[in-house]
């Protein structure tokens, strides 16, 4: 009987941090909390072209490989091309 009240007790508890969990920012400039980006914040948006490079890996044609440690996502072709 204790441990489904604790276990009660502790779910609705987590369902209270979840709620607390709002993405805010503090303002340094006015000293405020506030939930809104600010305007000069900016998302680099320009598009990373696309190229052929060479690949000698054992993924056949078609295969999706996702380099993380790059940022990049190779699309396999045929002939050693990705």
């Amino acid at each position: 009987m204790r441990f489904r009240y604790a276990f009660t007790i502790a779910a609705i508890l987590a369902g209270l941090g979840i709620h607390g969990a709002d993405a805010k920012m503090y303002i340094d400039a006015n000293g405020k909390w506030t939930q809104k980006a600010p305007k000069n914040y900016t998302v680099n948006t320009r598009p990373i072209e696309r190229q052929e490079v060479r690949y000698s890996g054992p993924e056949k044609p078609g295969t999706i490989i996702v380099d993380t440690a790059e940022r990049r996502l190779y699309y396999i072709l045929d002939d050693g091309k990705a």
